[in-house]
């Protein structure tokens, strides 16, 4: 995946703009946490589509599990570092 800083900071602006009627400049850190969240998850649904389609060609067994000590709002940070795009999304997401 071949990260685009720019089109990352016009679809953060955009969200923005729709949600909360707001820029980056006037966002706060919710409204911010919220349009980046959403933002990466275009980013990551194409790859997560193909996965899902390539289990449904060949089902296969899957284990799942949920753990009480879950947090989304570290699993965004955690998604970032993976997806090697952490810096960037944070200078996007400055004024």
């Amino acid at each position: 995946m071949k990260f685009d800083a720019e089109k990352f900071r016009e679809n953060l602006s955009a969200r923005l703009r729709r949600q909360y009627g707001k820029d980056i400049s006037q966002a706060n850190s919710h409204d911010l946490f919220d349009a980046v969240s959403a933002s990466v998850q275009e980013l990551i649904m194409p790859a997560w589509m193909a996965t899902r389609n390539q289990y449904e060609k060949k089902p296969t067994k899957q284990l799942y599990y949920l753990s009480a000590e879950f947090l989304m709002g570290r699993a965004l940070s955690n998604n970032l570092i993976n997806l090697g795009i952490k810096d960037e999304v944070k200078k996007s997401s400055k004024t």
